[in-house]
C-alpha cells in the first residue's frame, strides 16, 4: 500500500472518531412542544372578526416563538372569534394561535406578533394553552 494511501486512511478514520465523539451523525433530537394562546384584539369596528373590522390583527399573521433572541418556531394567527366582555369592554376579537416544535429547556421565550410587537413568557405558560394577551399591551409595538 502507498503511503498515499495509508495517510488518506488515517484521515478518514480520524474524522470518522471525531463527528462519532462530538455526536455528529448520532446526535439526539432535542425535545419540543406545542405553544398555544389567545391574542385579544379590542380594536374591533363592526360585528365580525374580520380584517376590515378587526384592526390589529387577521387571519394568517405570523407567529414567532423566540428564545435568546433567535426565532426557535414559527406558526400562524388563526381566525378570530367575537366575545362578548360586556359591560366593562363590549365586543372583542379573540384570534388563537399555535405553533409547533418549540424547544424545550429554554425558560423563557418572547412572543412575536408580525407586526404588533412582543411579549415575554415562561415556558410553562406557553405549554399550559392558557396563555393570552391584549395586543395593546405586547412591548416594542410599532409607532
Amino acid at each position: 500500500m502507498s503511503v498515499r494511501k495509508v495517510v488518506l486512511s488515517a484521515i478518514t478514520l480520524l474524522t470518522i472518531s471525531a463527528l462519532t465523539a462530538c455526536g455528529g451523525a448520532s446526535a439526539t433530537p432535542q425535545s419540543t412542544f406545542d405553544a398555544a394562546g389567545k391574542l385579544e384584539d379590542y380594536s374591533l369596528k363592526g360585528s365580525t372578526c374580520t380584517s376590515q373590522n378587526a384592526n390589529v390583527l387577521k387571519t394568517g399573521d405570523q407567529v414567532k416563538i423566540q428564545a435568546n433572541g433567535t426565532t426557535v418556531a414559527m406558526g400562524e394567527v388563526g381566525p378570530g372569534k367575537l366575545e362578548d366582555r360586556s359591560p366593562n369592554n363590549g365586543y372583542i376579537c379573540v384570534f388563537d394561535f399555535k405553533v409547533s416544535g418549540v424547544p424545550t429547556g429554554q425558560g423563557f421565550y418572547k412572543v412575536v406578533v408580525e407586526g404588533q410587537g412582543t411579549k415575554e413568557v415562561s415556558e410553562v405558560e406557553l405549554k399550559s394553552g392558557t396563555f393570552t394577551v391584549n395586543t395593546t399591551k405586547l412591548e416594542d409595538q410599532p409607532k
